[in-house]
């Protein structure tokens, strides 16, 4: 429909402009690498009005990623330093190995996401979830995550291809930093 159409545009133009504003700040790498992920996170947040939005990466035995930021749009609060292991949650970790994204519009029947149902959806509220594995050179060296707060959420395509935008910002940025520090 009309408005439908309306609503797409409006979505594509705000994602559209929040892109270019990341991709500049990336470019100016004033700010260190937390600063750069935090804003990023931010911006996300605000632009596809998802209560929490995080990065998190994989141990060195690969047996858990830690949280290297989340955002709560709500607070407005970062955090960190969370922990989940893989063994309790195989259908997930197998997920994020396998797919380009987790898009769990209904997070707490996905066979990719119930896992988390009892531990971590629940007592967060979430009701949604959109996971994007941060790949480089296909090793998954971690996980960003959408996370709704509140019911179930359809995600749109363009919310997909935003999402898997910023991850691509996530990972180069990443990358820039290790190789800074290799420089020094």
């Amino acid at each position: 429909s009309h408005s439908d159409r309306r609503a797409n545009e409006e979505r594509l133009a705000v994602q559209g402009q929040a892109l270019m504003e990341l991709t500049a700040q990336q470019m100016q790498r004033a700010a260190n690498i937390e600063e750069r992920l935090g804003l990023i996170l931010e911006t996300c947040a605000r632009t596809l009005g998802a209560g929490r939005v995080s990065i998190w990466r994989f141990d060195a035995d690969g047996a858990a990623i830690r949280c290297l930021n989340l955002f709560d749009l709500a607070s407005g609060v970062h955090s960190s330093g969370d922990t989940i292991r893989k063994d309790p949650y195989p259908a997930y970790f197998e997920a994020l190995e396998q797919e380009r994204f987790i898009a769990a519009d209904d997070a707490h029947p996905d066979p990719r996401t119930r896992e988390f149902a009892g531990s971590y959806l629940t007592p967060h509220g979430i009701g949604s979830m959109l996971d994007v594995p941060l790949r480089r050179k296909d090793e998954v060296s971690g996980v960003m995550c959408v996370e709704h707060v509140g019911g179930a959420r359809a995600w749109t395509v363009d919310e997909r291809t935003f999402v898997l935008a910023v991850a691509n910002l996530i990972v180069a940025a990443v990358a820039t930093d290790v190789r800074r520090e290799a420089l020094r």
